[in-house]
C-alpha cells in the first residue's frame, strides 16, 4: 500500500482519488489476526495516510473534506483495536480534529 511509504505525498492528491480510498476501506472488512501480509500492509498504509492528513493542512485548507472524513471515523471504529494498536490512536486523533473542524464553522 503506498501509505505505507508515501503518506504524506499522498495527503496531496486529488480530492477524487482520496475519495477512491476511502471508499475502498469502508468495503474492505475489518483487520483480524489472520489477515495476510498484503491485507495487513493495506491497514497499516491507511492508518499512516490519515495520521499524515490530519497533521496536514488539508482539512484546514478544505473543510468539505470533513464530510468524507467522517465515513473514514466511521469505519476506523470497527476495527479492533487488539489487531491494530494504532487504530485506537487515529479514530482518538481524527474524532478531535473533524470535533474542532465542526465547532469553527
Amino acid at each position: 500500500m503506498c501509505g505505507i511509504r508515501h503518506a504524506r505525498f499522498m495527503c496531496d492528491i486529488d480530492s477524487t482519488l482520496l475519495r477512491c480510498l476511502i471508499t475502498m476501506q469502508r468495503y474492505q472488512p475489518p483487520p483480524t489476526a489472520e489477515d495476510n501480509e498484503r491485507q495487513q500492509q493495506f491497514f497499516l498504509g491507511a492508518c499512516n495516510i490519515w495520521e499524515a492528513l490530519l497533521k496536514s493542512n488539508r482539512l484546514k485548507d478544505n473543510p468539505e473534506l470533513a464530510d468524507d472524513l467522517w465515513t473514514v471515523l466511521d469505519t476506523l471504529r470497527g476495527w479492533s483495536v487488539d489487531v491494530l494498536p494504532r487504530v485506537g490512536l487515529v479514530v482518538e486523533e481524527m474524532n478531535q480534529a473533524l470535533q474542532s473542524e465542526s465547532t469553527s464553522q
